[in-house]
């Protein structure tokens, strides 16, 4: 335990005492801790200032100090490193400086829930606010009937072209200012594909493709659906040695093969591909409503290839609250993330896609540039299946993904293998897994 404090002790020197309420309640005195990694996002409606979960969690940690009045609060803002999430969460359980309320990206704060120190909200959640959000961001929220996270903002991952390769492959039909986003029928992505190799150089590739680590494979994970693969079974396990799950990985190696993707896509990563994409020598590659400027050059959007309507994926960012053995602090916590939701701090969500539909209402021209996203929202997969270890399947995952690549093992012996290897995986988180109730 001593080690584990001590890691935390460390994790802590960015923390920023807050402002301390004083209203009532005066026999309490009571410190919330709030954590967030250092994520960034663009000015929101309400402040231009206020561009990182830090900067959210700080100011609105201090508004709650001031009118909260059950207790006395101190607010201690704590920003880490996204690479060091264990050491800032899991290993500060029990110790002094556990958070209590973390904000960050669902993908990674969902394993949390399986340690049982996350809290179930839904008695802090009106039937206003669960109407005001879309289903399918609380139906990423909740396990086993219960909400464990708070859907905020998110953005959504589709694909980009290069209108100017377009052109020159003769597709002009396609072509589109990307305003919209559009989608392809298997056939159009054939002819699409086969158009843009017969027309671009050797040194140069119609569609995006990378394994050399884990980053972006979630995007690779929609390559696998192209042909009806629903990737997870009802019981969150990966579902890849059917005929849907072999066939979209067949599609990615014949897309090698036929020189659609970079034929050494085993030994070079995402941002190799951007690298490309920017250059001039890669057709498609991946983007959202924060990466578009950066793009440089003139696109279109589309959806990731399925078999009915294309997909594409969500990538949340919320709020967790966590208990800590202190019913006050908890308390408190839960009315933190209800204060959120309940005042002008859910309006700060403009600094991404905002999850409720009300506050994209109240700021149209500000998200008139997130439009067609908002618009797109049904097409998002829950790519990680609610599964209790992310992490791990990620572990493994890619390196599947080079064997496929290489030519070492056929589709099927990769679908057999990534069964095996995940579902061994996520397991073991099941075996670990206790659920706060």
């Amino acid at each position: 335990m001593r080690v584990r404090k001590l890691i935390c002790a460390a994790a802590c020197v960015l923390a920023i005492n807050g402002v301390a309420g004083c209203r009532g309640a005066e026999e309490k005195e009571i410190t919330l801790i709030l954590k967030a990694p250092s994520l960034t996002f663009r000015a929101s409606a309400i402040d231009d200032n206020v561009v990182s979960s830090y900067d959210l969690m700080r100011e609105a940690g201090a508004a709650f100090a001031e009118q909260y009045t059950d207790a006395r609060v101190t607010i201690s803002v704590i920003q880490y490193e996204g690479s060091k999430e264990i050491e800032n969460i899991d290993e500060c359980y029990g110790t002094d400086n556990a958070a209590d309320v973390l904000m960050n990206d669902y993908f990674t704060m969902e394993s949390h829930i399986h340690s049982g120190n996350v809290v179930p909200l839904d008695d802090i959640i009106s039937e206003e606010l669960r109407s005001d959000i879309a289903h399918v961001f609380w139906e990423q929220s909740m396990i086993s009937g219960k909400t464990y996270m708070m859907p905020y903002l998110y953005r959504q991952n589709v694909l980009a072209y290069n209108n100017d390769l377009f052109m020159a492959a003769g597709l002009e039909e396609y072509v589109s200012d990307g305003s919209v986003i559009q989608t392809w029928s298997l056939d159009q992505w054939e002819s699409i594909l086969a158009a843009l190799r017969s027309s671009m150089p050797d040194t140069a590739y119609p569609l995006m493709m990378y394994s050399l680590d884990s980053h972006g494979d979630t995007h690779v994970m929609c390559y696998i659906r192209s042909r009806g693969s629903s990737f997870f079974d009802d019981d969150m396990r990966l579902a890849l040695e059917t005929p849907e799950g072999i066939a979209g990985l067949q599609w990615i190696k014949d897309c090698v093969d036929k020189g659609y993707m970079p034929d050494n896509a085993e030994e070079i990563d995402l941002l190799s591909n951007y690298d490309l994409f920017v250059n001039g020598q890669l057709a498609i590659f991946v983007a959202n409503a924060s990466s578009e400027d950066s793009l440089g050059l003139d696109y279109g959007l589309v959806n990731f290839p399925t078999p009915d309507g294309g997909c594409s994926t969500n990538f949340m960012t919320g709020f967790e609250v966590f208990d800590n053995g202190d019913k006050d602090r908890l308390q408190a916590a839960k009315a933190f993330v209800k204060f959120i939701y309940e005042s002008e701090y859910l309006d700060y969500s403009t600094a991404g896609i905002p999850c409720s539909r009300n506050v994209c209402e109240r700021y149209p021209e500000h998200v008139a540039s997130m439009r067609k996203y908002i618009d797109n929202a049904a097409t998002a997969v829950n790519f990680t299946g609610g599964n209790p270890n992310w992490l791990g399947v990620r572990n493994v995952f890619y390196l599947h993904i080079q064997d496929l690549l290489s030519g070492r093992k056929s589709a099927s012996e990769v679908a057999r293998e990534l069964d095996a290897d995940t579902n061994n995986a996520i397991e073991a988180g099941f075996m670990q897994s206790v659920l706060h109730e």
